[in-house]
């Protein structure tokens, strides 16, 4: 993997994407502090508040995901199992998919990320929505997902699996990407079965 300096593209990246998250985390909680205070007001609108309301939670969570998704970690970082619980929630923001989430224990930060990138592409395949499936057993992860439709573009899969550099890559695609650099930096190998009756991502 090439550097620039002392610092890998994969990280320099991930760096970026904590900075650009840490910017916009506290204009998107002052607006909804904001929003709270009109809300006592009686002469404003209650239909557009709760619109308003709405959008910014729906950006703090996606901005909580992305951090999680595309952003830095210590190798010594945990994700909580409080924090599990709140990434089912967010993920359940959009009301397109759903998120099973079967990982009762902190884990590795790291081994989160993996996971939420794996979700993030099954979520690109999904047209008309579903459900992702997270389980983790011994340190081996398996997400899969449930759905009536599943649109699979083999050259993005073909990246995961290293038999596509992607380096035609879209940005809205870049998901596949970042998850097969962090495979790479966390010398794990990745099986994919895309083409059987439940569809599954293993590490």
């Amino acid at each position: 993997m090439s550097q620039t300096g002392s610092v890998t593209q994969l990280q320099l990246a991930q760096k970026i994407v904590a900075r650009i998250v840490h910017d916009m985390v506290s204009p998107i909680g002052a607006i909804s502090n904001g929003v709270e205070l009109l809300s006592l007001m009686p002469s404003v609108p209650a239909p557009e508040l709760s619109l308003i309301d709405e959008s910014c939670a729906a950006a703090a969570s996606r901005l909580r995901m992305f951090r999680l998704a595309f952003g830095s970690h210590k190798e010594t970082d945990v994700f909580s199992h409080a924090d599990s619980i709140a990434l089912v929630k967010d993920c359940a923001m959009d009301g397109r998919c759903q998120l099973q989430c079967n990982c009762h224990h902190d884990i590795p930060r790291r081994d989160a990320q993996l996971a939420v990138l794996a979700m993030l592409c099954f979520r690109s395949a999904l047209p008309r929505g579903g459900q992702i499936m997270i389980d983790e057993k011994n340190d081996l992860w398996t997400i899969s997902c449930d759905c009536e439709t599943m649109q699979v573009e083999r050259s993005l899969w073909h990246i995961i699996s290293g038999m596509n550099d992607g380096s035609d890559i879209q940005s809205m695609h870049i998901q596949f990407l970042a998850l097969r650099l962090n495979l790479l930096a966390a010398g794990k190998d990745v099986d994919l079965d895309l083409f059987g009756s439940s569809p599954i991502i293993r590490f």
